[in-house]
């Protein structure tokens, strides 16, 4: 766990302009890197929303939002997806 959050930490550093908190769409999320990667943006104070099909449990609790949709389903994305982000993670 600990090594995935230091690859994350790295690629912060080297060259990626960014300010914390951020508002992020992650598409996926609740499994591996994903799973890291989104505990660390909410140990950045970031706002995060876990776009997923809903068929997957994860510990987030109420620490994130939730949007459920098939990513291969353009209507049901432009349907739920209704807020604007500073970035979008695709984790699939």
């Amino acid at each position: 766990f600990s090594t995935n959050l230091a690859s994350a930490r790295l690629l912060f550093s080297h060259g990626w302009s960014y300010d914390l908190p951020m508002k992020i769409l992650m598409i996926g999320g609740t499994r591996y890197f994903g799973k890291r990667f989104v505990h660390l943006m909410l140990d950045q104070g970031s706002e995060v929303t876990l776009l997923t099909r809903g068929k997957s449990s994860d510990d987030f609790g109420n620490k994130v939002s939730r949007l459920f949709a098939d990513r291969t389903n353009t209507d049901e994305l432009k349907r739920v997806v209704t807020s604007d982000y500073d970035v979008v993670v695709d984790n699939m």
